[in-house]
């Protein structure tokens, strides 16, 4: 199984998953850009986030039945090819809502990526090395942060909103090429059932416990650094908290190789340890509430190692919300994991969206009850981020339910 064809697949898969992710994060060193470039509140401006988070949610489902039918290959190009036609209408919108469409799009092609990589991983590789790859697949294709918050950001800079956005809408182009030409699926049964037996069977993988516990993992640790690296980071470093764009560019990339490193520990260890899997998503989750209490309680502007702490705390939510897909690998059978792991995805982000949107609610009103004193003030993030915590107990306290569930449904086996 562990073929030379197999590492070339993968290889270019982490490649194609690396570029989307650099398409779906290239608005996060933009945020400040939109915001002049439309003239818009910050609650508008999450709409660009927001939308683009919905489509990709929405369509985890959907896409898991299409890619236990017609597998990785062309999802991956049809994913691409959607990014690049999203990136093409962002880059000449003239209109915030335009804009909004074009993200909208954007989310749409990514919803087909990450999958259909992870599906490539479990069909080509044995079960052992998997579960590792897994973790580094996800975590390498984070490297596209490095991208948009560093090359994407300086053509930004110097070549404005246009230029920089169509130079992404060529990316996606040739990606949509080469991964028609390059990735190969495994030869495998494809499912042949009809779409009411495929979603009834869908509805009984989600009623298992087992399903639910691995959803309310990916919903609980991956959104704090995905809203922070998307969206709402560069505007609380630089104009919350006081520092250079450089800095915050700096940081951004610094949560990508962190997430690397970070990853490479907690895979492997949770592949030889298992039963630690709990602990590890309330231990991270219980860091991410002291990383933030910290930094906002904290006078501004914070001193640059608190900004280091928080960012190191912060940043581990990304692979531990891979353990999720870990749990679906143990629990649910493979010729249903594709669909499974779809409904498991929308967890994280759909929790992203809601946070975003009520961080940049919360953002307004602190604005317009005179909280605030300019949009991003870090008065406005204290008061809107007490809606993030809400959203992460409410989290925490499901996976806690479902996994008291699952483990006694295992006992009894």
């Amino acid at each position: 199984m562990n073929s030379k064809l197999a590492w070339r697949v993968l290889i270019f898969a982490s490649i194609a998953y690396l570029v989307s992710v650099t398409q779906r994060t290239s608005l996060g060193v933009a945020g400040i850009e939109a915001s002049d470039r439309f003239e818009t509140t910050a609650v508008q401006l999450s709409y660009l986030a927001v939308f683009q988070l919905v489509v990709y949610a929405s369509m985890q489902v959907p896409v898991g039945l299409l890619l236990d039918r017609y597998g990785s290959r062309r999802l991956i190009t049809l994913g691409a090819a959607l990014m690049a036609l999203g990136q093409l209408l962002v880059a000449i919108a003239p209109v915030l809502s335009v804009a909004v469409i074009g993200r909208g799009i954007l989310g749409l092609g990514d919803a087909f990526t990450f999958i259909s990589v992870l599906r490539l991983v479990h069909t080509w590789f044995d079960a052992k090395r998997s579960a590792i790859l897994q973790q580094y697949v996800g975590n390498l294709g984070q490297l596209g942060q490095i991208v948009s918050a560093i090359p994407f950001a300086y053509f930004l800079g110097i070549s404005g909103w246009t230029g920089a956005f169509l130079a992404l809408a060529a990316m996606g182009a040739l990606i949509a090429a080469l991964s028609w030409l390059l990735i190969q699926d495994k030869a495998s049964k494809k499912a042949n059932v009809s779409w009411r037996s495929a979603i009834a069977e869908l509805r009984g993988t989600i009623s298992e416990s087992g399903t639910r516990m691995s959803f309310w993992v990916h919903f609980t640790a991956q959104p704090t650094p995905v809203t922070f690296g998307l969206l709402w980071g560069v505007p609380f470093m630089v104009q919350a908290q006081g520092f250079e764009s450089w800095i915050a560019f700096a940081a951004l990339t610094f949560m990508v190789i962190w997430g690397i490193v970070a990853g490479g520990i907690i895979g492997p260890f949770s592949a030889r340890h298992p039963e630690y899997r709990r602990r590890i998503v309330v231990t991270q989750v219980v860091l991410i509430f002291v990383a933030w209490i910290a930094v906002l309680i904290y006078p501004a502007p914070i001193p640059i190692w608190l900004l280091f702490l928080f960012l190191l705390l912060i940043t581990p939510g990304g692979p531990v919300s891979f353990l999720a897909f870990e749990y679906s690998a143990q629990l649910i059978p493979e010729n249903r994991r594709g669909a499974a792991n779809g409904f498991i995805n929308t967890g994280g982000f759909f929790a992203s969206l809601l946070i975003i949107f009520v961080v940049g609610a919360g953002l307004d009103f602190a604005l317009a009850s005179g909280i605030s004193e300019s949009r991003f003030a870090v008065e406005g993030f204290r008061l809107a981020m007490i809606g993030q915590g809400v959203i992460l107990l409410f989290g925490l306290s499901m996976f806690l339910r479902e996994n008291a569930k699952t483990q006694k449904l295992l006992r009894e086996e």
